[in-house]
């Protein structure tokens, strides 16, 4: 409805929507999805990788975390830790990056998500950035 003063939410899942697709588009196929880097050699990225080169990570990492919690029901702490986890495979990536989407669009966005990225996670990433020692 016009100026019911929600104009700047439905802007604000606009523009997460957008960012999310960028990230489900670069993780669409399993050969474009990796494990252990934020992206490799062959170009495949991580799911942090997608959310950086969507320039997204800071407005979703808060919110896939969330989404592998609830539908795994296991206790993820880092975005990292779900991707990388031996029961991962690419399938349950876009199921979650999906489950994600379906929050946007319903406004089920908990309270407790926050967008900040901590100092430790901040650091952690950088690391998982260097090249690897041959």
């Amino acid at each position: 409805m016009p100026f019911d003063g929600n104009e700047g939410v439905f802007a604000r899942n606009e523009e997460l929507l957008g960012k999310l697709d960028k990230v489900i588009a670069l993780l669409a196929s399993e050969d474009k999805w990796c494990r252990g880097r934020l992206r490799d050699l062959k170009g495949r990225r991580c799911i942090v990788g997608a959310l950086r080169a969507a320039k997204a990570k800071k407005q979703l990492y808060g919110l896939i975390i969330t989404s592998a919690r609830d539908v795994t029901g296991i206790g993820y702490r880092t975005v990292e830790g779900f991707n990388d986890h031996d029961a991962t495979d690419h399938a349950l990536v876009l199921t979650i990056l999906h489950d994600v989407r379906r929050r946007i669009l319903v406004g089920d966005i908990p309270p407790v998500v926050t967008s900040r990225v901590s100092f430790l996670q901040r650091i952690v990433t950088a690391l998982a950035a260097r090249p690897a020692e041959i």
